[in-house]
C-alpha cells in the first residue's frame, strides 16, 4: 500500500505533468490505481516514483499507461445540445461567413473516443454540403492513447448515440456487426493525436496546433488544478486566430483570468472570443502552487479527460440504505449501497459496450435504493442502447413514478415514443417536461443533464413539439 506521505508526492507529480487534480474524496481511487501500477512494475513505491520522474523511453511508456488508467473517457455524440445549437446556429456560420480563403480549423481538446470531433464534422458538413474549395481541418487530441486509437477507428456502439437524432445516425453512419461506423467523408475530416495540454508546446507553428478558428475543450478543466487551467487557457488564447472562439464546459473557467479572451453572450450562453484589444474583467484568484518542479520532456500523455458526471449527485442522497441489508459487492471495491460509485461503474461498463454488466449493477443497486429514480433512469438508457425498447420505457416510467419532478425521464420517454411514431404519447411526455421547465430559473442546470440549463432544454422541448405539430398538420392534409 502507498503510504500517505508518498501518496501526496505521487498526486503532486501527476498534477504537475498532466494538470489533473485529485481531491481528498478521490484519494482512495487514486491510491488503488497507483498501487496497481507499482505491483505490475515489481518494484518499491520509491522505485516507481523515480521511474515517473525519469526522462527515458520507459518512463514515457509508463506515463501513457498511467494516464489511461487515471482518465476514464466517456463521451457521446452531440453532448450538450444547447452548446451544439450555439455552434450550429451562430458560431460556425459566423466563422464560415468571414472566411474569404475558405479555410476552417477546429480543435477538439480532450476529445476522448472521438464523438465530439466527429459531431463537429457532421455540423460543418450540414452547413457546407459541398466542401469543394474549402480546407476543413478538425483535430482531436487527448491524453489517453487508447481512446485516441479507438477514435481513429470511427466505430461506435448504441451507447454513444443516446442523445443523437435518428436522422443524423441514418445519414452519417452505417451498421456494421452490431455497431455503427462513421461515414468515410466525415472520418476524413478529422485527424487524431495524443497531446498533453499542460506540457506540450502550443501554438506549434511547425505542426498542426496553430491558428485555430475554434477550440472546443469541454469537461476537461473540471478535473484540473486551477493553476493548470490558467496555463492552458493562456496557451489556447495564443493558439486562436484573431476573432477565434474558445468553448468550454459551463462554469469551468469561474474566477480564471481570461488573458486576451472576452466573453460573449449568445442565446443565453457564453463563449469566449479572442481580439487584439480585448481585456478581461475577471480577476485571477490566489492559487495553491504546484511544488514539484519537473521537466518531463519525454512524457507523452496529454491532459484531457472526458469523464462525464452525468448524474447530478445533488439530485439524490447516497445514504438511503435500509437497515439490515448485508453489503454484497457488485463489483471489485464497490458496494451496492454506494449509489454514486455504483452508477459511475455502470456507466463505464455501458460505455465499453458491456450492457449486461451495466444492467446487473443497476439492478443490484435498485435492491438497496428502492426509492431512488437514478438507477432506473440509467437502466432505461442502458436498455435503450441495447435495443430493449420495452424495458427502457418501463424503467423511464418507474423513474417518473418515484420522482415526477425529474425532467429527464419525461423528455427521454417522449423522444422514444417519437422515434416509434407514437406521436400522441410523445407529445404528452414532452409537454410534461415542458411544464416542469417553464417554472424553473432559465440558468438552472437540470438534474441528470448537468451540462444543460432549463432554458436550453425548454427550447429543445419546444423544437420537438413544433415538429410534432407539423407532422399533425401534414397528416390532416393527407
Amino acid at each position: 500500500m502507498v503510504v500517505m506521505t508518498l501518496l501526496r508526492d505521487f498526486m503532486e507529480l501527476v498534477a504537475t505533468r498532466t494538470g489533473l487534480n485529485f481531491r481528498d474524496r478521490d484519494q482512495a481511487v487514486f491510491r488503488n490505481k497507483v498501487q496497481e501500477r507499482i505491483t505490475r512494475y515489481r518494484g518499491s513505491e520509491w522505485d516507481y516514483y523515480e521511474l515517473l520522474q525519469d526522462e527515458t523511453p520507459e518512463s514515457a511508456r509508463e506515463w501513457c499507461v498511467l494516464a489511461a488508467l487515471l482518465t476514464t473517457g466517456e463521451s457521446y455524440f452531440f453532448r450538450d445540445k444547447g452548446q451544439f445549437a450555439l455552434l450550429k446556429n451562430h458560431i460556425l456560420p459566423e466563422l464560415i461567413k468571414r472566411k474569404r480563403q475558405r479555410r476552417l480549423r477546429i480543435w477538439s481538446a480532450g476529445c476522448s473516443s472521438g464523438e465530439e470531433p466527429y459531431s463537429l464534422a457532421m455540423v460543418v458538413k450540414e452547413l457546407l454540403p459541398v466542401l469543394d474549395n474549402w480546407q476543413i481541418q478538425i483535430i482531436g487530441t487527448d491524453i489517453n492513447s487508447k481512446v485516441i486509437d479507438q477514435a481513429g477507428k470511427g466505430i461506435y456502439t448504441e451507447w454513444s448515440f443516446r442523445q443523437t437524432e435518428q436522422r443524423l445516425r441514418d445519414k452519417f453512419f452505417s451498421k456494421r456487426e452490431g455497431c455503427w461506423e462513421i461515414d468515410p467523408d466525415i472520418k476524413a475530416m478529422v485527424t487524431y493525436r495524443c497531446c498533453n495540454l499542460v506540457l506540450d508546446p502550443f501554438p506549434d507553428l511547425s505542426g498542426e496546433l496553430n491558428n485555430m478558428d475554434l477550440i472546443v475543450c469541454r469537461n476537461v478543466f473540471i478535473y484540473f488544478h486551477p493553476e493548470a487551467v490558467g496555463q492552458v487557457v493562456t496557451k489556447f488564447a495564443d493558439t486562436l486566430t484573431e476573432g477565434g472562439f474558445l468553448l468550454t464546459g459551463h462554469g469551468e473557467l469561474h474566477l480564471q483570468a481570461l488573458y486576451r479572451l472576452k466573453s460573449r453572450m449568445i442565446d443565453e450562453q457564453m463563449i469566449l472570443q479572442k481580439g487584439t484589444d480585448l481585456t478581461s474583467a475577471v480577476s485571477l484568484p490566489a492559487v495553491t502552487p504546484l511544488h514539484h518542479q519537473v521537466v518531463p520532456a519525454s512524457a507523452r500523455p496529454s491532459a484531457g479527460t472526458k469523464k462525464e458526471q452525468r448524474l447530478n449527485p445533488a439530485a439524490v442522497s447516497a445514504k438511503r440504505l435500509f437497515a439490515g441489508h448485508a453489503a454484497k459487492p457488485v463489483a471489485a471495491g464497490v458496494l451496492p449501497h454506494d449509489l454514486d460509485r455504483c452508477l459511475e461503474q455502470a456507466r463505464r461498463c455501458a460505455d465499453q459496450g458491456k450492457y449486461h454488466d451495466a444492467a446487473r449493477i443497476c439492478r443490484d443497486v435498485i435492491r438497496y435504493h428502492t426509492l431512488s429514480p437514478l438507477p432506473y433512469f440509467l437502466l432505461a438508457q442502458i436498455s435503450e442502447a441495447n435495443g430493449d425498447a420495452w424495458s427502457a420505457k418501463q424503467c423511464f416510467k418507474k423513474a417518473i413514478y418515484l420522482d415526477p419532478s425529474l425532467i429527464a425521464p419525461h423528455l427521454e420517454l417522449g423522444e422514444m415514443y417519437l422515434s416509434e411514431k407514437k406521436y400522441e404519447l410523445a407529445a404528452k411526455s414532452i409537454r410534461s417536461a415542458r411544464e416542469l421547465l417553464k417554472v424553473m430559473p432559465p440558468g438552472k442546470f437540470i438534474a441528470l443533464y448537468s451540462e444543460t440549463t432549463a432554458l436550453e432544454l425548454l427550447r429543445h422541448a419546444d423544437d420537438l413539439l413544433d415538429g410534432l405539430n407539423k407532422k399533425e398538420k401534414t397528416s390532416d392534409r393527407t
